[in-house]
């Protein structure tokens, strides 16, 4: 089993280190989301960390100004007409720069992850909890002490995974399984913040 914390809030130990330069010379945060982070499109931001505290992806949530119109335009072709809700900048660990439109569709969470070269990254679907394969719900049961409150699935070339949100106790948790069962990943949500120096 894979435990992951999804967190800003190790930003004392991380986003120290790499925004003041005291780590090796060159580690930085990487230029896409920094530049999404400086902007003045930024929101909030989140970090994705393994258990061994590897980085396995940057999201910078903005303004829907900060992201190009192209991007909306296959929100509407894709996920259809809806409320939008969020806009995010992202960098996975295999390097792949992803723009994403999450958007209530009647009545359901719809969101649109697209590569910044314009291909489909995934689309995200919320579920009912009937909606779940039986494998997948046997795992979601067997996590000690969680609480499902959301479910969605995440279907994209090469992927579908299903994500469910809920808590342990009172901390925010999320479940990554596959069709199979198998668990991906509990991922415990920490708050914290950025601070980002805009003049020195």
């Amino acid at each position: 089993m894979k435990f992951t914390i999804s967190a800003v809030a190790l930003f004392l130990l991380i986003a120290l280190l790499l925004l003041t330069g005291c780590s090796e010379k060159g580690q930085q945060i990487p230029k896409f989301p920094m530049q999404a982070l400086a902007s003045e499109h930024a929101v909030k931001g989140k970090l994705y960390l393994a258990a061994d505290g590897t980085v396995e992806k940057y999201t910078v949530y903005v303004t829907r100004n900060g992201i190009p119109d192209w991007v909306h335009q296959m929100a509407d072709e894709k996920i259809g007409l809806g409320t939008d809700e969020s806009y995010e900048v992202e960098l996975y660990a295999d390097g792949s720069e992803v723009y994403e439109v999450r958007r209530t569709v009647e009545g359901r969470a719809l969101e649109l992850s697209v590569k910044r070269d314009r291909t489909l990254k995934y689309i995200e679907r919320q579920l009912d909890e009937t909606d779940l394969p039986e494998p997948v719900l046997a795992t979601v049961r067997g996590v000690a002490n969680f609480s499902a409150e959301r479910y969605a699935i995440k279907e994209g070339p090469g992927l579908e995974e299903y994500h469910i949100r809920g808590k342990i106790g009172e901390v925010d948790h999320r479940l990554r399984v596959r069709k199979d069962g198998h668990l991906v990943a509990v991922q415990r949500q920490l708050p914290g913040a950025f601070e980002i120096a805009i003049r020195r």
